[in-house]
């Protein structure tokens, strides 16, 4: 199966060949392609959603590349490990630019403010959700024990942040201390990203291990042509989870890269019960069933994706 980070990776390396090869005439059409594959890699695995708070500073970061005398790279790893660096730089300069944008704050409540701001940042990594302008006073009023009033007060000194949101890098001084917290962010979520992914994976097992034996196989057909069909929005699941393969079936994975679609879930279906007559009744229940259970497992993990 094609790796599909894999491919828009080499994607984004050959778009860099051929604007270093070229003369002048399109390095202009060279430059955006080169930047729109950049922003779409990094949407679906880099910065992801950030990916559009970071858009000016990743369009300027990239077009330096494009635009510097450096010599070529050996290969695309070598390149994507490059770009990777300067992307982290793009996003520190978005965080500075920010910074100016601060209001006046004195020096010792402006240190209470970044233990604020790290506590909540830390409790909203851990649940993967923004919390409400409540449950962040509430949250930190508890942690350090003091009451929500001051808490609030606190809090609204950011809320005159230009473009203020959530809980950012917002109030650190220099570029060591915003350098280390976005190594810190990063770290974090990919610890938490591994952990929801055991979980996840768990969920997934349990509630098709709680299927009949007869139902399992019709199950993994059916999450299979969904998961291979990109229309269905379950084709990310391939990117994200390493495991999902070992659930998938072999033959409609075969049918899949001979003819370049997945079977219906009603030749599916035919497939497997040949003596059904109505198979696109049958279908939908037990498929429907099935991802219900799931949503409702990864709930009880406190784990919240769209399917």
């Amino acid at each position: 199966m094609i790796d599909r980070e894999e491919f828009l990776k080499n994607n984004i390396f050959n778009k860099y060949l051929d604007f270093k090869a070229d003369n002048d005439s399109d390095k202009q059409k060279y430059a955006l392609q080169l930047r729109d594959l950049i922003l779409r890699w990094s949407n679906i695995y880099f910065y992801k959603d950030a990916t559009y708070i970071y858009w000016n500073e990743i369009t300027d970061t990239v077009f330096r590349i494009a635009a510097q005398d450096k010599e070529k790279f050996l290969n695309c790893d070598e390149f994507i490990k490059y770009l990777k660096v300067c992307l982290y730089h793009a996003k520190a300069e978005y965080y500075r630019t920010e910074e100016k944008k601060l209001i006046n704050i004195p020096k010792g409540q402006k240190h209470r403010l970044k233990e604020i701001i790290e506590v909540i940042t830390r409790r909203e990594c851990e649940i993967q959700r923004q919390l409400s302008e409540y449950e962040r006073v509430k949250y930190a009023a508890e942690w350090f024990n003091i009451s929500e009033k001051k808490i609030r007060n606190y809090l609204d000194n950011i809320a005159l942040i230009n473009n203020y949101g959530s809980f950012d890098e917002a109030i650190f001084d220099n570029e060591n201390e915003i350098n280390g917290r976005i190594q810190e962010s990063i770290m974090i979520n990919q610890q938490v990203e591994s952990e929801n992914n055991i979980k996840i994976h768990e969920a997934f097992k349990s509630v098709l291990d709680n299927r009949y034996k007869t139902t399992k196989p019709l199950i993994c057909a059916l999450f299979t042509a969904q998961c291979l069909n990109e229309k269905t929005g379950f084709d990310w699941l391939i990117d994200k989870f390493d495991w999902i393969s070992e659930y998938f079936d072999n033959d409609i994975v075969e049918f899949y890269k001979i003819h370049g679609k997945v079977p219906t879930n009603k030749e599916i279906y035919k497939r497997m019960h040949p003596d059904v007559k109505n198979p696109d009744q049958a279908v939908s229940p037990h498929f429907s069933k099935f991802i219900k259970d799931f949503k409702s497992a990864l709930l009880e993990r406190n784990i919240r994706f769209f399917l």
